[in-house]
């Protein structure tokens, strides 16, 4: 019981966390893409698409396309030998 004890205060900022992940997870998921989009908004990718503008997941949807490997291959092969801020 001791041990249990010492890790739920141990881990409690984590598990308020986790219930409010629970409870709210749209607002946390929404939150989460306005801090990537936030970070972002500098890179290539975040003038090419307008990121500094967008202000919501219809946002990004509708001005970011779905992309795969083979689509990014060549911003990622630049970002390998050096060059900065094109993705995050």
């Amino acid at each position: 019981m001791i041990i249990e004890k010492t890790i739920l205060s141990f881990f409690r900022f984590r598990l308020e966390s986790i219930e409010t992940f629970s409870q709210y997870p749209e607002s946390v998921q929404n939150k989460q893409l306005t801090d990537l989009i936030r970070a972002a908004y500098r890179t290539e990718w975040g003038r090419k698409y307008d990121y500094a503008s967008m202000r919501s997941y219809a946002d990004f949807a509708s001005r970011v396309p779905v992309q795969d490997y083979e689509d990014i291959k060549k911003d990622i092969q630049r970002m390998m030998q050096g060059t900065p801020d094109i993705l995050w």
